[in-house]
């Protein structure tokens, strides 16, 4: 099948083509790369044929039944004459809609009846999302989700977008260009609906150009309020088009444009998140970016810079300030492209001159179109119903008391967790001797702690990760075409004990390493029966250059060389970020874990990852180990500024539940409270040894939060509460909790670098609090605080803390 004919959607999607040999015979099965949910009531065109002469060894068509792995097709070459041949392949969805598709080819490894597991694999609406609503009227469309809504004309990829109830956009989301030295004008008309469906709606639209420039366009919004749009750009004139601009622009309003995300970082200290500065900024390719403000915010996204032709690497992305808006300018094309309508293609990279003496500018023509995929998705992502306050973990370690040699968890231990008011207990990677592995020779003992465990109430998480080890059985025949490339990242000796030593390798889960761990992961769980996973770096999209998979795409020279790329004489392979399989791999393991237990966890260890297709499965978040090198040397106030906290680390627009990290040595367990809880944050306590300090002063305040009940309280934190307090010293920050019937708590914490005293002034009458029949106590050391004209006085240190519990006079 042509793939450029007018029938095949933009929509792109990878095919591994698995061969098995006979005499003058060739078996063949086929499993989509990295998304499943895709296949579901899918079906592949398949066709080999000789490379050259273009002549026909067979076709056939086949569906996906038990599994994601195809039945074996069988392809006879007796009569063909010798030569190369290749498979070509079409993919076609459940709608009966032909994709853009690419084959990859691999031998038929050994019986791995997990391949093309099915998995995790659901089309129904997990809870707390809801089913998606679709309301239209004339040539308009309004696509709602939870929390959040989408409105379509036709005109531009996205009219509107809500969120909290506020609208975000200043304007539509909309395509720029210029052609053959003018302005493109676009002419929208309306919005097809392809299929409408509770988890998903899948709409196309064409935006054409008096210059035969057309946009064709398929978009498919998920339950979760996930946008993918798969769009190209082409042309239908009779001769060539040279496109000079081509970009997209997201207006958002300014007021809601406070704070700035992006993903990935350089390094740990590289500020990735905080307050977005006023005036205009240019960088280059980065695969997730967010702005938004305490409440909620956008994200785009977008897996590699793939036909994206600049001059300057660094302005790629741009956010541009202009009165009530601030847009994210996606720069596509700033070096002039040649679109060639049909006919011969011509791959080859030509420069031509620019007017300018001796100046190059770079024209490649392609065969028809530019193609794009990227993602749109509004926070927050869903309703966060339980949080760390609820769950209240610790963790089982290799530096826990008793732990070594394997797996020595003393009933003292877990007596002292449960008198602490722990809930949760995640058990770490020793649990099994490979790295990140899902079986384990220690069985009868995990089983053991497990059970106990669960006689003291506890929910048991068991760790899984983003490495695998060269000394498991499946090394030897997939384990390279797994690993993230270029093979820099990861460890060449893994000294950890009690596991044996071992090498340990980042992993990439648009792999087939994806169907071997949601397969381990439900077996796991159901020998073991744990109460859901601990996930350790796995909903991260690593940049990989891995062919072998699927990731990675060859760049026609050396320009705009991004982290991690491979050098190719004739260019490089450039790194793609596989979000939507890593995003599909998450989908999978919340429905593996909820569907065994509804109140399953999947607590996720994010540090300095916030991509939301990803990251959103987690029933928790766990983020901070980016300060794991900091010492007492550094300076907490640049390390940990309040800005990138409310950013990063609150979860609240965002909409997942976070626990605070304490890693290295810039600040105690104590101080690092004094910065979290200021933002409803609880630290989470572990340590060396002992349960020690951290774990008493955590119960503490679990036990105080159960008291005040807050839970049933408004948390009214130091950005916002203005009204209801008053600080007379700049340093000392105040955040609140207002319960209907047990006062008002408040967190009074000094983030300046000197001793403070300062005066916390109520607003009795905003408070809802009878003057003159209200009490203050110390909430932890149950001491009285004289009030004094409804007026608090505080004395204290740089990075100290109180909680001060106000309410009735008995």
């Amino acid at each position: 099948m042509d793939q450029l004919e007018n029938n095949v959607s933009p929509r792109t999607i990878t095919l591994q083509v698995y061969s098995r040999y006979e005499e003058r015979k060739v078996f063949a099965r086929v499993r989509v790369v990295g998304e499943p949910h895709v296949a579901i009531g899918g079906k592949v065109e398949l066709t080999l044929l000789q490379s050259r002469s273009g002549i026909i060894a067979g076709h056939r068509t086949i569906g996906f039944k038990d599994s994601f792995l195809t039945e074996e097709v069988e392809f006879d070459l007796t009569d063909l004459r010798y030569w190369t041949c290749r498979y070509e392949a079409v993919f076609i969805d459940r709608n009966g809609i032909p994709f853009t598709t690419r084959v990859l080819h691999e031998k038929l490894p050994d019986d791995l009846s997990w391949l093309g597991s099915k998995t995790g694999v659901s089309r129904k609406v997990p809870e707390p999302w809801i089913p998606l609503k679709m309301e239209s009227n004339k040539n308009e469309l309004s696509i709602k989700c939870w929390g959040r809504e989408y409105q379509f004309d036709g005109k531009s990829f996205i009219k509107n977008i809500v969120s909290a109830g506020e609208s975000i956009l200043a304007h539509p989301v909309c395509i720029t260009a210029q052609a053959d030295g003018k302005d493109v004008d676009w002419n929208g008309d309306k919005v097809e609906i392809v299929s409408s469906d509770s988890d998903q709606i899948v709409i196309s639209q064409e935006i054409k150009s008096p210059n035969s420039l057309i946009i064709k366009a398929r978009t498919e919004i998920d339950f979760d309020g996930m946008l993918r749009i798969d769009w190209s750009i082409s042309s239908n004139n009779s001769k060539p088009i040279q496109l000079e601009k081509l970009s997209m622009k997201i207006p958002i309003l300014k007021s809601f444009a406070k704070y700035f995300y992006f993903y990935p970082s350089v390094g740990p200290y590289e500020k990735s998140a905080g307050a977005l500065e006023s005036k205009d900024k240019s960088m280059g390719f980065y695969p997730y970016i967010w702005i938004g403000d305490e409440e909620r915010g956008l994200s785009w996204f977008a897996e590699s810079n793939e036909y994206w032709f600049n001059s300057d690497s660094n302005k790629q992305i741009e956010i541009k300030h202009n009165n009530d808006q601030v847009t994210l300018w996606l720069r596509l094309v700033s070096n002039p492209v040649t679109i060639i309508p049909g006919g011969e293609a011509n791959s080859a990279v030509k420069f031509i001159k620019s007017g300018e003496p001796d100046e190059p500018i770079r024209t490649d023509y392609y065969d028809k179109m530019l193609r794009y995929t990227f993602g749109i998705q509004a926070t927050p992502v869903k309703p966060v119903t339980s949080d760390a306050w609820d769950y209240r973990t610790t963790i089982i370690q290799q530096q826990t008391l008793g732990f070594q040699p394997r797996l020595n968890v003393t009933d003292e231990l877990l007596d002292t967790y449960q008198k602490a008011g722990v809930r949760t207990v995640v058990m770490f990677e020793h649990w099994a001797d490979a790295e990140a592995y899902v079986k384990t020779p220690h069985g009868d003992l995990l089983k053991d702690i497990i059970s106990r465990c669960h006689d003291r109430g506890f929910k048991v998480l068991l760790y899984f990760g983003f490495l695998i080890s060269d000394i498991i059985p499946e090394w030897k025949e997939f384990g390279k075409d797994c690993l993230v490339l270029p093979k820099t990242r990861g460890y060449h000796i893994y000294h950890y004990p009690p596991q044996p030593e071992q090498a340990a390798w980042f992993v990439c889960l648009n792999s087939p390493w994806q169907d071997f761990l949601m397969d381990g992961i439900a077996r796991a769980l159901d020998e073991f029966d744990a109460d859901g996973v601990y996930l350790d770096g796995t909903a991260e999209p690593w940049g990989c250059t891995n062919t072998e998979h699927g990731c990675g795409y060859l760049k026609p020279d050396k320009t705009n060389t991004p982290a991690y790329g491979w050098i190719k004489p004739n260019g490089y392979i450039a790194p793609t970020y596989p979000i939507f399989s890593v995003r599909s791999a998450m989908r999978r393991i919340y429905e593996i874990v909820r569907s065994r237990k509804p109140d399953g966890q999947i607590n996720v260890h994010n540090s300095k990852l916030m991509t939301m297709p990803t990251v959103e499965w987690a029933t928790s978040v766990w983020d901070g180990e980016q300060f794991q090198s900091a010492g007492r040397k550094d300076d907490i106030h640049d390390l940990l500024p309040l800005d990138l906290f409310r950013a990063e680390f609150m979860g609240r627009q965002w909409g997942v539940a976070p626990e605070f990290l304490l890693a290295g040595e810039a600040y105690t367990y104590k101080e690092a409270c004094g910065i979290s809880l200021l933002h409803d944050v609880p630290v989470r306590p572990f340590g060396i040894g002992e349960p020690g300090e951290n774990l008493e002063l955590m119960s503490k305040i679990w036990q105080l939060m159960d008291d005040f009940g807050r839970k049933e309280a408004e948390f009214l934190p130091y950005w916002g509460n203005s009204d209801y307090v008053n600080i007379s010293s700049k340093g000392i920050y105040v955040s609140l909790y207002k319960h209907p019937n047990n006062g008002l708590l408040a967190f009074v914490v000094n983030l300046g670098k000197e001793q403070k005293k300062t005066d916390i002034a109520l607003n009795v009458e905003r408070l809802g609090i009878v003057k003159g029949q209200f009490c203050a106590i110390d909430a932890l050391t149950k001491q009285e605080i004289v009030i004094q004209k409804d007026t608090i006085s505080c004395n204290l240190e740089s990075l100290e803390w109180k909680y001060i519990w106000i309410k009735r006079m008995q």
